[in-house]
């Protein structure tokens, strides 16, 4: 699959078109279209650039030409909000020892949360019988006693 090929699917998959993808990377339209008529195998690995970033791509999903169209989700590159960046960034900062520390935490919360979205979809199930444990070992027998401990924890 070619590269004109895939930027198709993707301006079809982006609800975009030729015309905005060209005018955000600096390229006449009639140039575009000109070198994908021509299936033009010389097009600058800067405009590859632009382009991977207009649709937020990696370089290579453009580039080798045995990945498939339908493979570009495995290519996609996360782009972060002010509030991602902020988080990455005192993440970095952090010393090896601190980073262990915030990676058991997130993992105990991820396993709390796991545990009372669990709890939510059994509660209709069973309105007895609801316990929630939590990272440090504490059982709630009802959501809202686990809520008030959330609370109190911010």
């Amino acid at each position: 699959m070619n590269i004109y090929e895939k930027i198709d699917f993707l301006l079809e998959i982006e609800k975009t078109n030729q015309k905005r993808m060209c005018e955000s990377i600096n390229v006449p339209t009639s140039t575009y279209s000109s070198m994908k008529n021509r299936n033009s195998k010389s097009i600058s690995v800067e405009t590859i650039r632009e382009i991977a970033s207009f649709f937020n791509m990696s370089i290579d999903y453009f580039l080798n030409n045995d990945i498939e169209k339908n493979e570009y989700k495995k290519f996609k590159i996360k782009s972060y909000n002010e509030e991602d960046k902020e988080v990455l960034e005192k993440y970095n900062s952090l010393n090896s020892e601190f980073k262990k520390i915030i990676m058991n935490n997130l993992n105990s919360f991820l396993e709390i949360q796991e545990k009372f979205d669990s709890t939510k979809l059994n509660k209709n199930k069973t309105k007895n019988n609801i316990s929630i444990e939590s990272a440090d070992g504490v059982f709630y027998d009802k959501p809202k006693q686990y809520n008030e401990q959330v609370k109190k924890a911010k």
